[in-house]
């Protein structure tokens, strides 16, 4: 999202929360769940425990931090550098881990029908990861704009109840 060249005041990020020059708000967390294309786990086989999908070829979120935040919460700190390809839209990243690219993390809601139609395979059970959200962002010089700030206002009350 260019908020300056798209017009756009406010937008919602999946990811970590840090984004240069931009103010953050956490407004949801979701379960996330490992998923691959049947053809990639009839390839590699399924993973037995979770330290394997280190060695997976796998699709990442534009911050790289997805992966490496699930690992962790599975106990699992010794991981390599991120690679393989990453997007800044969770759809786009869907659909490069439905045409078998890799592994990717997604949230467990938005893969579900993909998963019951056999497009993808759950590779682990679902993990809640608090750091890993939906946050309400807009660049900083929107801070004081009155509009900006009661649609902020807004969404942060409804996601506290």
């Amino acid at each position: 999202m260019d908020f300056s060249r798209d017009g756009v005041d406010l937008a919602v990020r999946h990811g970590v929360g840090r984004y240069p020059g931009l103010r953050s708000y956490r407004v949801v967390s979701v379960e996330m769940v490992p998923v691959a294309a049947p053809s990639l786990v009839e390839h590699l086989g399924m993973p037995e425990l979770s330290d394997e999908l280190t060695r997976w070829p796998q699709v990442h979120d534009a911050d790289r931090k997805g992966w490496s935040l699930w690992f962790q919460a599975q106990g699992i700190d010794e991981i390599e550098v991120p690679r393989g390809p990453s997007f800044n839209d969770s759809s786009l990243l869907l659909s490069a881990v439905i045409a078998g690219q890799g592994a990717g993390l997604l949230p467990a809601a938005m893969v579900a029908l993909d998963v019951n139609e056999g497009r993808l395979v759950k590779l682990a059970k679902p993990t809640h990861m608090e750091t890993f959200a939906y946050y309400l962002v807009y660049p900083e010089e929107k801070h004081s704009n009155l509009k900006v700030s009661a649609l902020r206002d807004w969404i942060l009350g409804a996601a506290s109840t």
